[in-house]
């Protein structure tokens, strides 16, 4: 007779099989996330961050929008001072966001920026992101926050992710990536 445990072991492992089954295909295509042109400035005294996002693999995005996902693209540029025997510094974060949205009905696409709550649509995906991530601007702050004589690095995070996953749903399969393509991550070094 199989203990109360054992049926618990045998159900997760049935539910991680068929999960495997029904979504590998498709995340086995891979979205990759192409940074282009990235150029720390300073812009009237504040720290500004630009940068271009292209993605290789358009149709897997098409796939999950027309699905009814709801995708996010989430940036967080971090600035750090760099030490040598401890963990670099935080000194300055920012978080850019976008949700994209497929309405069957309207046959639109819709882009929301969660930071500035500006949504734009377009007939197309591709031309709604080319409009929209070719050209992406952050404000991280004041040069004067910067103690100058130190070295700096410039952290650049991108993913995508599924935004509507359930809460209940991403604690129960904690084990689980809801990531739609690989994390990228991006470093530069400067001295100030």
């Amino acid at each position: 007779m199989l203990k109360p445990l054992n049926i618990l072991t045998l159900m997760a492992i049935g539910l991680i099989v068929i999960m495997g089954q029904t979504m590998a295909p498709k995340d086995a295509l891979g979205q990759e996330i192409i940074l282009k042109n990235l150029v720390l400035d300073n812009v009237g005294g504040t720290i500004q961050l630009r940068f271009g996002i292209e993605m290789n693999n358009l149709a897997q995005l098409k796939e999950y929008l027309s699905e009814g996902t709801t995708v996010r693209l989430s940036c967080l540029a971090e600035l750090q001072r760099k030490r040598l025997l401890w963990k670099d510094d935080t000194v300055l974060s920012r978080k850019l966001a976008f949700d994209v949205k497929n309405n069957p009905l309207t046959q639109q696409y819709t882009m929301h920026n969660l930071a500035s709550g500006r949504t734009r649509q377009s007939d197309t995906v591709e031309s709604l992101i080319q409009e929209a991530w070719s050209r992406l601007i952050m404000d991280l702050g004041s040069w004067a926050a910067l103690p100058r004589g130190n070295e700096y690095a410039l952290e650049l995070s991108v993913r995508m992710i599924r935004a509507d996953v359930p809460g209940w749903l991403k604690k129960a399969l904690f084990f689980w990536s809801w990531n739609i393509g690989n994390e990228q991550q991006y470093r530069l070094n400067f001295s100030y």
